[in-house]
């Protein structure tokens, strides 16, 4: 499926208030889709007034969920996505009369840390990490380890196993463009900066994916 013919079923699924949910298509071009998937959400309050009066009213919330379809690796980006967003993929998945499949991916956390290091021109210090591996047990083991700048071989010292994965890595840039990032193995990142568009754009060229989960 090309990106305009995506962006097209996308727009017979568009959001309007007659219905729960639905997408926007910002912009589509021949290798990518971005737009929004919008969620409303009703719920009923009630309450007693000093009479003891019931009164009840309907509240109204909304979800909206960022996304860039591209056909090059990660493929589905979402931005300032909910908690959940299993509505959103199966949304995703019915718009493209089921062409379009959605597979979590797992990312190589000290690989995506490194191609971003040869790349970034400033500081970058390692502040947090929670690594993971099995011991003699075969019980899995969760480490975190924090501190104002984290080596690998502080990492190695402290876990002293050969096998272990890093699960999440929050570090700090310092320089033209600076902020926080945190990186997960679930390929998800949260920026902490006012130049967040420059390091997504970062993020995206040195994601290092791995295997589908």
């Amino acid at each position: 499926m090309s990106a305009y013919a995506l962006a097209e079923c996308l727009l017979k699924y568009a959001y309007a208030e007659s219905r729960p949910d639905g997408f926007i298509v910002d912009e589509a071009r021949p290798d990518r889709v971005e737009g929004r998937f919008i969620e409303r959400i009703e719920m009923e309050d009630s309450f007693l007034n000093s009479h003891g009066d019931e009164t009840t009213f309907t509240r109204i919330e909304y979800n909206v969920t960022r996304f860039v379809a591209s056909w090059a690796p990660p493929c589905l980006q979402m931005i300032n996505s909910p908690r959940c967003v299993k509505r959103f993929v199966a949304r995703l998945s019915e718009a493209s009369r089921f062409q379009v499949t959605v597979i979590p991916m797992s990312v190589d956390v000290g690989l995506w840390l490194s191609e971003l290091q040869s790349i970034y021109v400033g500081q970058m210090c390692v502040e947090d990490v929670t690594v993971s591996y099995f011991d003699e047990r075969k019980f899995n083991v969760v480490v975190r380890i924090q501190g104002k700048s984290i080596s690998e071989k502080a990492v190695n010292d402290i876990v002293t196993r050969k096998a272990y994965s890093i699960d999440r890595m929050t570090f700090r840039l310092s320089g033209e463009i600076d902020g926080k990032v945190t990186l997960k193995s679930s390929a998800a990142a949260t920026i902490t900066s006012k130049h967040e568009l420059q390091i997504q754009n970062l993020l995206d060229q040195t994601i290092h994916l791995g295997k589908a989960l």
